[in-house]
């Protein structure tokens, strides 16, 4: 089962857990628990494209974790945390902590993992990466015969929870055990990211399918070789997993990771929590890791851990969750937007939104009558107030993550190469559409002489209070300008499968109209996701991509992203992305283009309750609650 942002996903620039997941999104398969992302499948993707589209799901219901493996959770016994304890509720548990296997996928259990196991770079609440078992950002040379070099070096005095040094040996573990018995290029490479016999489950190997040589020089220093420069290469090799203690195959690590448990008790962790119990189906206990080497994450300034352990509970119903704010029995929940309308309007909770890298869009059926005509989608983007659809549907949120609207297809308004290519400019749009014959009839709405009244219908899936209340705004700023839009939505999980991704639509996207049914829908509100490294993004927009529902075919445009995914400099790499967003956000001087309308970042809503202060976060899947753990203060501290 999935909430709010459930993740289509194809392609090279996405956590591995994700790849393939087309299906689940469409509720054309069965999928895992799911509170963010979603679950993984087996539909045929694109080999040359990369992208991830997130979609709403059905409403969560409560589902008991199993696990079967040899190691037990602990026991009640065995867990019992004393002291200052923050306790998080959680709608989703995991059925178990191996977040790479394709058959879990969950973000809760990502964000479990977060706090207990640290990666080369950890991603921000701006959501920018920042060297996090690193000692600096490493040197990146582009050298002459196309191979990549890059230079690490890790931070000095790290530890494992154990008391073990982590070093560099424990790198070139983890990517033995993520490449163990992959089929191998003349190179070193991994042959093909997908083939049978990697024994470690990985959903997908892309961009470690480059990885030619991991070089140990010393215990903080290394270097890795790539066939091929990665554009998302800070993602690699992480988290990093202990040499000493995580098991002597892929096999082994599979089975360990399920449980954080080995033969002798949890398994050692360089992130500031430690699992000591679960009870299935009820909570799971974390303890401060006392070892832990200290964050460098710069949304804490020196700040020290001040609570003594995590408790995670398990709650699949608004009302026990309001329930356990309101007691006391819990501090803080991170749920989706459209679950939180249920508890945001307490007085005793506070409400804040959480932003991340899944942004809400309207994406236009080029295939439309109305919507092929340039001065149409240009008119529709510049009647939208995207800054005053967010005043006014986060109404009652609020706090310090403040939700953005956005003009840009690539990059978050919180990161450093955000440029809104779509300002409102309301008083434009008479003139377009009056320029391409249009004329303003009686009943307030344009018509054009041969395609009718500018009517077009926009749907998304029925029940989410977030997004109808989206619709209703944007129905009512259009509506103004002369643009008719007829609420068309389909609940139940059903509005991707039966609407903009259905075989029909797709087909006629394909196809140009020639086959299938290009009549299916005209605007779709759903959600992409892109960023850190925003890559992924091209994927939804790639002429004949089984993820481009818009009908948008450019070979300019494919040729102009495979490139921006070779520049190797940050920079010039996050230039051309912004070129790819004026690209599929604007229209050019021969009227292509302008393929959606970035709306707003902001995903889920963390409710509290008891704290005097809430740790900066994102929900991205590197993100979740814990990893800022010491900017919590629980009350009375």
């Amino acid at each position: 089962m999935t909430t709010e942002a459930s993740t289509l996903a194809v392609g090279r620039f996405i956590r591995p857990w994700l790849v393939g997941a087309v299906v689940c999104a469409l509720g054309l398969a069965a999928c895992g628990g799911d509170d963010g992302e979603e679950g993984p499948s087996t539909e045929p993707v694109a080999e040359a494209s990369s992208t991830t589209v997130a979609e709403e799901e059905p409403d969560v219901v409560g589902e008991t974790s199993t696990l079967d493996e040899a190691d037990e959770p602990a026991s009640d016994d065995e867990g019992g945390l004393e002291g200052r304890i923050l306790t998080i509720v959680q709608p989703i548990e995991p059925p178990d902590l191996h977040v790479d296997d394709p058959s879990n996928g969950l973000q809760v259990a990502s964000w479990v993992r977060e706090g207990m196991l640290e990666s080369l770079f950890g991603v921000s609440a701006a959501l920018s990466y920042y060297p996090e078992l690193l000692a600096a950002e490493p040197a990146v040379t582009e050298n002459d015969d196309g191979q990549v070099t890059i230079d690490y070096r890790l931070r000095d005095g790290l530890l494992w929870s154990d008391g073990e040094p982590l070093t560099t040996a424990d790198v070139a573990y983890t990517f033995d055990i993520l490449t163990e018995g992959c089929p191998l290029d003349s190179d070193g490479s991994i042959a093909d990211g997908r083939l049978d016999g990697c024994r470690y489950l990985l959903g997908d190997r892309s961009g470690l399918d480059q990885v030619m040589a991991v070089d140990v020089g010393n215990d903080t220093e290394f270097t890795v070789t790539l066939a091929a420069f990665v554009a998302d290469w800070r993602s690699l090799f992480g988290p990093i997993f202990a040499a000493h203690a995580y098991g002597d195959d892929a096999e082994t690590v599979n089975q360990r990771l399920r449980l954080m448990r080995g033969p002798g008790g949890p398994l050692p962790v360089s992130g500031p929590l430690q699992l000591t119990a679960w009870q299935p189906g009820r909570q799971m206990e974390l303890s401060v890791n006392d070892r832990y080497h200290g964050s460098t994450s710069p949304d804490l300034d020196g700040q020290e851990i001040t609570v003594d352990g995590v408790r995670l509970r398990f709650s699949f119903a608004a009302d026990e969750q309001l329930a356990l704010l309101q007691s006391g029995e819990a501090q803080l929940v991170v749920t989706p937007l459209r679950l939180g309308y249920e508890l945001g309007d307490d007085d005793g909770v506070t409400a804040e939104v959480i932003t991340g890298p899944t942004y809400l869009h309207w994406g236009f059926n080029l295939l439309n009558p109305h919507l092929a005509r340039p001065s149409a989608r240009q008119a529709i983007a510049a009647l939208i107030d995207r800054e005053a659809m967010v005043a006014e549907v986060f109404d009652g949120f609020g706090g310090s993550f403040d939700p953005a609207g956005t003009g840009n297809a690539y990059w978050a308004p919180t990161q450093p190469a955000y440029v809104d290519d779509q300002p409102p400019s309301p008083d434009v749009a008479a003139g377009l559409l009056t320029a391409d014959g249009y004329v303003l009839g009686d009943d307030g709405v344009y018509a054009h002489p041969t395609d009718g009244r500018l009517s077009v219908r926009v749907g998304t899936s029925g029940g989410d209070p977030f997004r109808e209340r989206v619709q209703a705004i944007l129905q009512a700023q259009l509506g103004a300008g002369g643009v008719e839009v007829v609420i068309d939505n389909i609940g139940s999980g059903r509005f991707l499968p039966d609407g903009p991704f259905a075989p029909e639509a797709i087909a006629a996207a394909n196809s140009g109209g020639s086959d299938g049914d290009p009549a299916i829908w005209d605007i779709a509100q759903f959600s992409l996701r892109g960023g850190p490294s925003p890559g992924a993004v091209s994927g939804s927009f790639f002429t004949d991509s089984p993820v481009n529902p818009y009908g948008f075919s450019n070979p300019a445009f494919d040729a102009r992203a495979a490139e921006c995914d070779s520049i190797v400099d940050d920079d010039d790499r996050a230039a051309c992305y912004r070129e790819l967003s004026r690209i599929v956000t604007t229209v050019d001087a021969d009227g292509v283009g302008l393929v959606v309308v970035p709306l707003a970042h902001g995903s889920s809503v963390a409710l509290s309750r008891g704290l005097e202060a809430i740790a900066p976060m994102t929900d991205a899947d590197d993100g979740g609650p814990l990893v800022n753990l010491a900017a919590y203060r629980l009350a009375g501290e």
